[in-house]
């Protein structure tokens, strides 16, 4: 797709991500788009639509939340990268028509050649290899950096047995060896950094997006805190009902209203937990 457009590289900014939909779309006689440009997250997954325009946001340099200095909560959104983050949405879904809330979207789309781009994580690579081995593609980073989170192996019992064995296998999946199987085989990143990946890259190109950290790449993490899938899920149906205005196109009041709307209630939330900075 990306030979067809004559596009010869990945977009390194965040308007080049709007040029390149744009020119990846491919639409039907009646102008409709029938393979998306760039598969936003639009539908779905409450907290997963939230999350990921928290990604989107991150790379024009907001976030959903930060931390302040002292060890609470705020925002940073209600200025140029929030409202430069959801206009781009908009205008992708309304103003250059390049993708739909009601196209298949995400990975699955990607698998059956019915979008050009989309931000995803390492999963997606071991998903390709079972559903669409023979899919021709590639892995970049994003302009600025992305979100990391690590994956923790929870147990409870009360069986002294069991819990031994559990605990014996939680070792046993982070030993270098397996962290480059569960990699290879299923999609996920190793949690560890002192292993070799260079084999592995070597097999599956498409993990050096993710394995080789480039310097200045800027990663951050959900807050740990109590509420935040409530606050991920209530700013992703506030996100739904936006993504659907086309009547925010060309509208950066309207823009910074809904985000204002947006960042009254995650603070309502964070001040109802005493999590909110009074900085």
């Amino acid at each position: 797709m990306f030979r067809e457009a004559g596009l010869k590289r990945p977009p390194r900014t965040m308007k080049e991500y709007t040029e390149y939909a744009i020119k990846l779309t491919k639409r039907d006689t009646q102008g409709n788009p029938i393979v998306s440009g760039w598969s936003l997250r639009l539908t779905g997954g409450g907290q997963g639509i939230a999350e990921k325009f928290w990604i989107n946001l991150h790379q024009w340099g907001g976030a959903l939340l930060k931390q302040t200095a002292d060890g609470k909560w705020t925002t940073d959104f209600v200025n140029d990268a929030g409202i430069k983050t959801l206009q781009q949405y908009v205008d992708l879904v309304h103003k250059y028509k390049t993708v739909t809330p009601e196209m298949k979207a995400d990975a699955e789309a990607f698998e059956l050649g019915l979008t050009a781009m989309f931000i995803r994580e390492s999963w997606v690579i071991g998903d390709i290899a079972k559903k669409s081995p023979n899919l021709e593609y590639a892995t970049a980073y994003l302009p600025r950096g992305t979100i990391t989170l690590p994956v923790n192996l929870y147990v409870y019992t009360k069986d002294k047995q069991k819990s031994e064995l559990a605990w014996e296998f939680a070792k046993l999946v982070v030993e270098p060896k397996y962290q480059l199987w569960l990699a290879e085989n299923i999609g996920w990143l190793p949690n560890r950094q002192d292993v070799d990946y260079s084999t592995l890259i070597s097999k599956i190109p498409q993990f050096k997006a993710f394995l080789e950290i480039p310097k200045g790449y800027v990663l951050f993490s959900l807050p740990p805190i109590a509420p935040i899938e409530e606050i991920l899920t209530k700013t992703a149906e506030r996100l739904v009902k936006a993504y659907n205005d086309k009547n925010l196109v060309d509208n950066p009041q309207g823009i910074k209203k809904v985000l204002e709307e947006i960042d009254n209630e995650i603070k309502s939330i964070l001040a109802r937990e005493g999590l909110l900075s009074s900085k």
